[in-house]
C-alpha cells in the first residue's frame, strides 16, 4: 500500500537552493585550495631552482619522483610544475594581490567550517 504524502513545490526549491549554494562554496574553496597550492609550489621551486641552479630537465625529474612517492598523482607534470613556477613568478611581486588572495582563502575555508558545523 502506497502512502500519498503531498510535497510543495516550494519546499523542494528550497532544499535545491541550499543544495546549489554548498556545491558553488565547496567548488570556490577547492579552486582557491589548489591556487594556493600551485602558488607554493611554485615559489619552492623558483626558490629551489635559484639556489641550485637547475637545468631544463629536473622539473621531469621532480614530477617523476612525485609520482613515485604518490601512486596516481595527476596534474604535476614537469611542464605543469613549470606551469606553477611561471604562475608564482607573475603574480609574486604584486604583495598587495597576494596578501589579498590569501585573506580570500582563509575567509572561504571559515566559510566551509561554518557550513559544515
Amino acid at each position: 500500500m502506497e502512502v500519498k504524502v503531498n510535497i510543495s513545490v516550494d519546499f523542494i526549491l528550497k532544499l535545491k537552493q541550499q543544495i546549489l549554494k554548498s556545491r558553488f562554496v565547496v567548488a570556490k574553496i577547492a579552486n582557491a585550495e589548489s591556487l594556493k597550492l600551485y602558488y607554493n609550489i611554485g615559489k619552492e621551486l623558483d626558490k629551489q631552482a635559484k639556489i641550485e641552479n637547475w637545468g631544463s630537465k629536473v622539473l621531469e625529474t621532480i614530477s617523476q619522483k612525485l609520482q613515485q612517492e604518490l601512486i596516481g598523482l595527476r596534474g604535476f607534470s614537469g611542464s605543469n610544475l613549470k606551469k606553477m613556477r611561471l604562475f608564482y613568478k607573475a603574480w609574486s611581486s604584486a604583495s598587495q594581490i597576494s596578501s589579498s588572495i590569501t585573506n580570500q582563502l582563509e575567509n572561504a575555508n571559515s566559510d566551509l567550517k561554518t557550513l559544515i558545523a
